[in-house]
């Protein structure tokens, strides 16, 4: 059966500097200085995040081994972002990067 979602995938370009997890629409909008799209802070309870029951019903079995998803403090409240990467290598890196930017106990 068709999963009906009311979302889509798009490429973001993301970069984690120190505490930060911060996205932009492309590499090119970083590279302009163009505003990031969001960015979310790794302070207090923050990280990686397993897949919700809603997340698992609507991506589909091609894609759950692929996707991450990333929480933390973002502009006003807690927030929550799940990217797809393009391989198992870049997953598997960008989830040690988080790892250790959100584990480091240095203050900010």
């Amino acid at each position: 059966s068709k999963r009906k979602r009311n979302w889509s995938w798009e490429t973001i370009f993301v970069l984690i500097e120190g505490h930060r997890f911060i996205w932009w629409r492309s590499e090119k909008h970083f590279d302009t200085g163009e505003a990031p799209l969001g960015q979310i802070f790794f302070a207090g309870h923050s990280g990686l995040a397993g897949l919700s029951p809603l997340d698992l019903r609507e991506l589909t079995k091609e894609e759950i081994p692929f996707v991450v998803s990333i929480f933390g403090r973002g502009t006003t409240m807690q927030q929550k972002i799940t990217l797809m990467a393009p391989s198992l290598e870049v997953k598997d890196s960008l989830e040690d990067a988080v790892l250790a930017a959100s584990t480091d106990t240095k203050a900010d």
